[in-house]
């Protein structure tokens, strides 16, 4: 959780940078350069690109965890089956080995 926090604060810090920047060329920037351009794009395609990222990998381990999670269920259930069918199966040689006793 902290590295997440980390990240985050320099993630903002370096998009607060670019938009400084921006403004700044905005003021400064000489008509033949192409600064101001580059910049605003980058500021307009940069976050569109994390937010991107943010939401595939949000999706992406969302099916995960919802494949993770069935897989659990279904060997819940196998193993319930299992132990299930095992008590039949002993109460079933326990009737038999009583009624082979009976038949002594």
């Amino acid at each position: 959780m902290k590295l997440k926090r980390i990240v985050a604060i320099i993630v903002v810090v370096l998009l607060l940078g670019l938009v400084i920047a921006l403004f700044i060329s905005a003021f400064f920037a000489k008509p033949g350069t192409n600064y101001f351009n580059a910049l605003l794009l980058a500021a307009i395609i940069i976050p569109v690109f994390v937010f991107a990222y943010l939401l595939i990998y949000r999706l992406a381990t969302d099916k995960r965890d919802e494949a993770r999670k069935k897989l659990e269920e279904e060997m819940k259930a196998r193993m319930k089956e299992n132990e299930e069918t095992g008590e039949n199966e002993e109460a079933e040689d326990n009737e038999e080995s009583q009624l082979q006793n009976e038949d002594e």
